[in-house]
């Protein structure tokens, strides 16, 4: 498995579907393949999935504030009925525990991208019991805590390991370059039309970073992964006879 491979993925955070339009338009400049971490039913992820590869993204947040009368199996498999060929998990907030990896593996996940090492390098997966375990590389709200330009050059591309970068919908729509930006638009989190009133055009933001990104690998020739492919490649390489099929 190759050291420095990048990966491309999305957390769609319960973007309405004119928010996902407005990512897809984007992605549709580019032939790479992408992975979609979905909280919700969605017609336009459910669409995608015919060339996208759509992962979870459940929300355990509620039962740390005794607010859920269910249970994370519940939970994953509601999930999983909607999106039936997902392999992979990231969840709201990264929450991971033993148990949770667990209940990915009995529901029929292969890999989770639950953890974070920001501009780290060196990253690549590990094998824990056969299950594949990917730390991400960038995640734009984090960049955006962290005080940094929106701009390539400020990350460390061309360091060794693997690179996962993580955008949200929403990031992209309003081109956030400060959390202070998000806040002031997240009470119209449901209404794209007013929503696009707080876009950021003043400066580099988010979606301004995601097409230099994009331009970046395409000038290059380089080509990213869906996440499911990288867990297969490692996995089988650790172990031969474990690989991600559906058998």
């Amino acid at each position: 498995m190759k050291k420095n491979q990048v990966a491309v993925t999305f957390d769609i955070e319960w973007a309405p579907d004119e928010v996902l339009g407005d990512l897809f338009t984007i992605l549709s400049r580019y032939s790479f393949p992408v992975t979609l971490f979905a909280t919700h039913k969605s017609a336009s992820l459910e669409e995608m999935s015919r060339v996208y590869e759509i992962g979870l993204h459940p929300n355990f947040n509620p039962f740390f504030q005794n607010a859920f009368h269910s249970s994370p199996r519940a939970i994953l498999h509601e999930l999983k009925s909607w999106y039936p060929d997902a392999v992979g998990v990231r969840c709201h907030s990264r929450t991971v525990s033993a148990l949770l990896i667990d209940q990915f593996i009995s529901v029929g996940l292969r890999y989770d991208a639950n953890q974070i090492c920001p501009y780290q390098e060196g990253l690549r997966p590990y094998n824990y019991l056969g299950f594949c375990r990917f730390t991400d590389f960038w995640q734009d709200d984090v960049h955006a805590l962290y005080q940094r330009p929106f701009i390539l050059s400020d990350i460390p591309v061309e360091s060794e390991g693997m690179k996962i970068f993580n955008f949200h919908p929403v990031h992209i729509y309003l081109n956030t370059e400060s959390p202070e930006r998000y806040e002031a638009a997240r009470a119209h989190y449901q209404e794209p039309q007013k929503l696009i009133e707080f876009r950021n055009t003043q400066t580099k933001g988010t979606r301004d970073l995601l097409i230099e990104l994009l331009d970046y690998l395409k000038d290059r020739r380089m080509q990213p992964h869906a996440l499911r492919d990288l867990a297969c490649q490692f996995i089988s390489a650790e172990r031969p006879h474990a690989m991600l099929s559906d058998d």
